[in-house]
């Protein structure tokens, strides 16, 4: 069995070492605390009203965007490197006619009108 790299350093160096993990550990409990709290307070605001759905549902267009991010550059090899990334998708009838790509796709609708996938 090994024996744990750290324990061969200086006391001084280990504990101080443990006092700033510590600290930082408190402080990162007290960002997510307080992030917490934030959403949960936007909570109420964020409530959807539910209703029913009368009509046929081949007349309906849905949207979605998304996206994210690192929260800090990972530094590698003296290179910061961050990644950030975003997407769209419209959905009109059972077809999504807006892909970036230039694509269409559609897939078999309740009717069973369209199977067609076309580039």
């Amino acid at each position: 069995m090994s024996e744990n790299p750290i324990l061969s350093k200086p006391k001084k160096l280990i504990e101080e070492f443990f006092q700033l993990a510590e600290e930082d550990a408190e402080r990162i409990v007290k960002s997510l605390e307080e992030d917490i709290r934030f959403f949960k307070s936007l909570q109420p605001s964020l409530l959807v009203a539910l209703r029913p759905i009368r009509g046929r549902f081949d007349d309906f267009r849905v949207a979605a965007v998304d996206g994210s991010c690192t929260p800090a550059p990972a530094m590698k090899v003296g290179v910061g490197v961050s990644v950030i990334t975003a997407g769209y998708m419209i959905s009109d009838r059972s077809c999504i006619p807006s892909a970036p790509n230039g694509t269409t796709r559609c897939r078999r609708n309740p009717s069973g009108r369209s199977t067609r996938y076309t580039r």
